[in-house]
């Protein structure tokens, strides 16, 4: 439906409701095929099943009491892929809405890039006015200040922390990641 097909059916005011919730949705490319699922695996650094079990950072931006934030402490159920293999990793999200809202008790299962450094957002970055995540050189750049940046070095300095958000970490309601993972061989 467009547009004007909205417009002429919901109303004015609807439309608007509709159309700024359609321009606020993840731009995600899902996954329906195990070939887009290896894909997937071959481009991560880590893939792991876990638990959030804690809201890390000053921020906890909780939407609701079961909800942890996007920034959270992950207990690991099982690896499959990674250099690190730790009990518990450190997962930061950039800004955007394109986050996993982590829920405590929910298992996840997680596509992740390894997170080498964090650093404060650079001041002249017109591009960037929040939290984001640099592929190239695979650092995490953080806002909220010197105190804020200091919280996350020391949260990567004691945990493996990794990237991810909703478009390659998925719950067990994703029929086909549940199975794929099953049948993952540990690397």
């Amino acid at each position: 439906m467009n547009i004007a097909a909205m417009k002429r059916a919901l109303g004015p005011p609807l439309c608007l409701l509709a159309c700024a919730a359609i321009s606020l949705a993840c731009g995600c490319r899902w996954f329906d095929t195990e070939a887009q699922l290896q894909q997937l695996c071959a481009q991560s650094d880590a893939v792991l099943v876990g638990q959030a079990v804690a809201a890390i950072g000053p921020r906890n931006a909780r939407r609701s009491p079961r909800f942890l934030g996007d920034d959270v402490l992950v207990r690991v159920i099982a690896w499959k892929k990674g250099p690190v293999r730790r009990d518990t990793v450190v997962v930061m999200q950039a800004d955007g809405n394109c986050n996993r809202p982590f829920v405590a008790g929910d298992t996840v299962y997680i596509f992740a890039r390894a997170i080498r450094g964090v650093r404060a957002l650079p001041r002249q970055d017109e591009e960037h006015s929040y939290s984001y995540f640099e592929e190239e050189k695979q650092v995490f750049y953080k806002d909220g200040g010197a105190a804020a940046v200091q919280q996350y070095r020391e949260w990567a300095r004691r945990f493996p922390a990794i990237t991810t958000n909703q478009c390659t970490s998925f719950t067990k309601q994703h029929r086909l990641v549940p199975a794929f993972f099953l049948a993952l061989k540990e690397k």
